[in-house]
């Protein structure tokens, strides 16, 4: 495994020239350890240094394909992201991969090859990110608490009902009507669980976003999870509240009580 926040990325390659126009494009990202090899034993030789993604050729030495390499891999390794790179244009091929659980198909030929491929590894590093923190936060929950942060009273009475009915075992719930004074009761309390709308009306800087409260929050209490809830669905919101802040996003709609739910209980588990 890479060191934390950085992504560890093996690339398997018989084409010494292609290896290193891959290797000088992507070692000036920072956040890249590459290794490469000219051949998958090498690779699978290496595998209990635990990489964090492998990118192979799909035509590589002897007749051997990357599909082979990929599922040889994947039997140690099943959760190991795969990307296939490769020099032919066969769509019946890419669907194969694909619907074998590959986790990227990137043709060689293709202009953006490098970008598309950074794309990936950064998504990667995001989720290899969300999983540690992840990970940390569980083993920091101690109590079955949660603070609902909505300036709406009627909803916030409504969530609050429902979560009451559904979670038997909770222990504190609280209501809020602005950021700023949950904030100051987070001095106070540790919820393990915070929900809280993404528009509110409050006193809390001039313009009062949930974002704003968010960052305040993580800069608090970096271990408590946060759902983010918003009437509007605005994509740019999503994203952000998601790879920034690493929170939940559920949009105000008739299932989003549901999905509260089901993202308390995976917290909990």
């Amino acid at each position: 495994m890479g060191q934390r926040g950085r992504v560890s990325a093996f690339i398997v390659e018989d084409n010494s020239v292609y290896t290193y126009f891959l290797n000088e494009s992507l070692k000036d990202e920072g956040n890249f350890n590459i290794t490469t090899f000219e051949n998958v034993n090498q690779c699978i030789a290496s595998l209990d240094d635990r990489p964090d993604i492998i990118v192979l050729d799909y035509y590589l030495e002897r007749g051997v394909t990357g599909f082979d390499a990929y599922k040889t891999i994947r039997q140690k390794y099943p959760k190991l992201p795969v990307v296939i790179l490769s020099a032919q244009d066969d769509v019946q091929v890419a669907a194969d991969l694909m619907e074998a659980g590959v986790y990227e198909y990137i043709e060689k030929k293709d202009k953006d090859v490098v970008y598309k491929l950074k794309n990936v590894m950064i998504e990667v590093a995001h989720k290899k990110h969300y999983e540690e923190f992840n990970d940390y936060w569980k083993k920091k929950v101690k109590t079955k608490s949660i603070f609902i942060v909505e300036d709406n009273p009627t909803y916030a009475k409504a969530l609050e009902l429902f979560l009451k009915q559904t979670f038997s075992d909770l222990k504190e719930i609280k209501i809020f009507p602005v950021g700023e004074v949950a904030l100051m009761e987070l001095e106070r309390r540790n919820p393990s669980v915070v929900i809280m709308d993404y528009f509110l009306d409050g006193k809390y800087y001039d313009a009062e976003t949930g974002l704003a409260t968010v960052k305040d929050i993580m800069e608090k209490k970096p271990d408590t999870k946060i759902i983010l809830l918003s009437s509007q669905g605005e994509i740019n919101v999503a994203l952000e509240a998601t790879k920034k802040f690493h929170c939940h996003y559920v949009k105000k709609d008739d299932h989003a009580f549901g999905k509260v739910e089901t993202f308390i209980r995976q917290v909990w588990a």
